[in-house]
């Protein structure tokens, strides 16, 4: 055969050919968050206020986390935030659910150009160019009241045909949309339209659910988490929003017991392994160790009712991490003993500290579940360990919190007092380890008690404290002890007050119940309103011997 330069040279190249078409072949398509969240730097939602894990190993984060921020991860560990929400494939469709706040799609002052984007890229997602319809029989807003400003132009531009659906869902009425978007209703959703909006999905179509975020669910006519339509969903699609775990807004700026998470830069985000060590005090101790091997993991090492998270370098600068643990679980334990024990916070769930790099100021630890402190705070909270044997005020103070929000549901704590009653639970508790109290405690009852201003009374961190101070020092704790259980009880039974009259009436009269002794006129001293029937009520009782000018 004559030599072919031509052949010859064809077959140097056929073997560079092959690679490149079988790379192109087994390249990967980029995922959805990847397509989602292309150009995005920053992202900036609405405070969390439920965090949703995924059921289901076809859905991925929408924004917070790494590929670890699943089901294991609605805690808030550094660098894996809580995830209100999760995207991916279902059948030929598509599915997306928010329950974080629903301001995110709708708000057109955020801020940060990246947020547009992202909604403007998960809706183009979602619809792969077909229609877009809004549900409107579950009591849904307006389609116009749905999202921001730019997302709706961009729909108009893009020939999305924007259109509301009324009434029941059907496969009928949902026959050539391309995506149907349910959101921020407490209406129910009935079997037959979970059929057809999961026949609708396998088939080629979008779904997007935002939910209006478990902060809200004390307004709900019906808290049943089954009725909640997000949760509906997700029993076909693969999600639920885990309520009681991280809760609304307010903080940094507002209602004290809301952790507030800031969302990194995409590309700030890591793999990390989480590691819980629990069981012998020396498992537990190995944290220093592993976190030494491992400094890009997380650590958490948990005791029987708490959970202790810290930046990885000062795990080495504990004196001991089983001690400070044990100490942790004692002081959670002598919070639940001043209300008998009868409703533990959050169900009984164990409670994690945790680390939060944050600048954001106004705020140093927040309680809730996670209890999440700024991140430099560790070092406070080590050196006390260490050279006090003891916990700093902060966390006693944000466990107490979590006593009166979570156990006794704020039944008893009027307007502008909660700070007062977060300290009542710190007292106590310093009382029983024979710790310092704060250096405001005690400090400021006496001269209100002089002069009462009900206004001054409700809107300072110290003065109600110190003014119950004055019942502790002449009567004693058990009738506070008795009180507070009582209050538990009956929120454990689902009782929930809501005006601040009502929050005043159980003070005064369970308090002198509590005692067997009759505070009316001494509260009604202090600036609180007490009317006949509570004075009829307590007339039975001695009358409080506290003196009154």
């Amino acid at each position: 055969m004559r030599d072919n330069p031509c052949m010859r040279y064809i077959l140097t190249l056929l073997p560079m050919l092959l690679c490149a078409l079988a790379t192109a072949a087994f390249a990967q398509e980029p995922t959805p968050r990847e397509m989602v969240t292309e150009g995005c730097t920053l992202v900036s939602p609405f405070h969390v206020m439920s965090a949703t894990v995924a059921t289901s190993e076809n859905l991925s984060p929408l924004v917070w986390g790494t590929e670890l921020a699943s089901s294991a991860d609605t805690r808030g560990l550094q660098g894996t935030q809580p995830v209100p929400g999760w995207l991916g494939n279902y059948g030929s469709g598509r599915v997306a659910i928010w329950d974080g706040h629903p301001g995110f799609f709708g708000s057109g002052a955020d801020g940060r150009d990246d947020n547009d984007r992202l909604r403007i890229q998960l809706i183009d997602w979602l619809r792969d160019n077909g229609s877009m319809a809004f549900a409107r029989g579950h009591g849904e807003k307006p389609m116009d009241e749905v999202l921001s400003g730019s997302c709706w132009q961009h729909l108009l531009d893009s020939a999305a045909d924007p259109h509301e659906l009324d009434g029941e869902l059907t496969t009928e009425n949902l026959t050539g949309s391309g995506l149907l978007v349910i959101g921020s209703s407490w209406q129910r959703i009935t079997d037959s339209e979970l059929d057809a909006v999961e026949d609708f999905v396998l088939n080629g179509g979008g779904l997007l659910v935002i939910g209006i975020g478990w902060a809200y669910s004390g307004y709900a006519d019906d808290p049943d988490p089954d009725f909640y339509i997000p949760n509906r969903l997700g029993e076909r699609f693969g999600w639920r929003v885990q309520f009681g775990t991280i809760k609304d807004p307010g903080t940094p700026l507002g209602e004290a017991g809301a952790p507030a998470f800031s969302v990194l830069p995409l590309e700030d985000y890591r793999p990390a392994r989480i590691h819980v060590l629990r069981g012998l005090p020396q498992q537990i101790d190995d944290v220093v160790s592993q976190a030494a091997a491992d400094p890009q993991d997380i650590f958490v090492v948990e005791g029987k009712y708490t959970g202790l998270c810290l930046p990885n370098a000062y795990w080495a600068e504990l004196d001991s991490v089983s001690g400070i643990l044990e100490l942790l679980d004692s002081v959670y334990l002598s919070h639940n003993a001043l209300i008998g024990n009868a409703n533990p916070p959050y169900g009984g769930e164990r409670i994690w500290f945790v680390p939060q790099v944050s600048d954001e100021p106004g705020w140093y630890m927040h309680s809730g579940n996670p209890v999440v402190y700024k991140a430099h705070a560790a070092e406070d909270i080590v050196r006390t360990y260490n050279t006090e044997g003891r916990l700093g005020w902060g966390i006693v103070h944000e466990l107490g919190h979590n006593m009166h929000i979570s156990s006794c549901g704020n039944n008893m704590v009027p307007d502008g007092t909660g700070e007062n009653w977060a300290n009542v639970w710190s007292v106590w508790t310093n009382n029983a380890f024979g710790w310092p109290q704060h250096e405001r405690y005690a400090r400021e009852g006496n001269p209100y008690h002089d002069r009462p201003d009900y206004a001054q009374l409700s809107s300072d961190n110290w003065i109600l404290l110190d003014c119950l101070d004055m019942i502790w020092q002449r009567y004693g704790w058990d009738g506070m002890q008795a009180f507070l259980t009582d209050v538990a009880t009956r929120r454990a039974a689902g009782e929930k007050l809501r005006d601040n009259a009502e929050r005043q009436r159980l003070l005064i009269e369970g308090m002198s119940i509590g005692y067997g002794i009759d505070f009316s006129e001494l509260f009604a001293h202090w600036g609180f309103p007490v009317s006949d029937e509570t004075r009829a009520l307590l007339s039975k009782y001695p009358r409080s011997e506290i003196a009154i000018q």
